[in-house]
């Protein structure tokens, strides 16, 4: 799985071509404060894939983070590109849940999780954060 960083003169049209939302990346900030342990802002990358996009907390990507299942209260130990995806996935939730049509992007999300998952053998990150 192939990852680009979107470039910084790029980055202002990114949640809108991405997530038809101009502040969607706030979204992400906002799970980020909720799920991550330790969260107190930071620069994130805006990462696409060939079918999907998502947000990172720039620095070292194998950084440890840890996200806490807001529904069963597990703590789930990952990587800066999983929990970037995780968190990403979360706002889609929210706003699908508030009536926005994000249902592809989200689909498109969690199936390069997948795969991203599979490729680093971390299936357990899908199993108690997404299932």
């Amino acid at each position: 799985m192939n990852f680009s960083i979107t470039p910084e003169n790029q980055r202002s049209a990114f949640p809108v071509k991405h997530f038809n939302n101009p502040i969607f990346d706030t979204k992400v900030f906002d799970m980020a404060g909720r799920m991550m342990h330790g969260y107190d802002g930071g620069y994130w990358e805006y990462v696409t894939t060939d079918r999907a996009a998502f947000l990172r907390l720039a620095g070292d990507e194998n950084k440890v983070h840890v996200l806490e299942n807001p529904f069963s209260g597990e703590h789930v130990k990952m990587d800066a590109t999983a929990s970037g995806m995780v968190l990403t996935s979360y706002a889609l939730v929210r706003e699908i849940e508030s009536g926005k049509d994000l249902r592809e992007a989200h689909y498109a999300l969690n199936d390069a999780l997948q795969d991203y998952l599979e490729k680093i053998d971390r299936w357990d990150v899908w199993m108690l954060m997404m299932d």
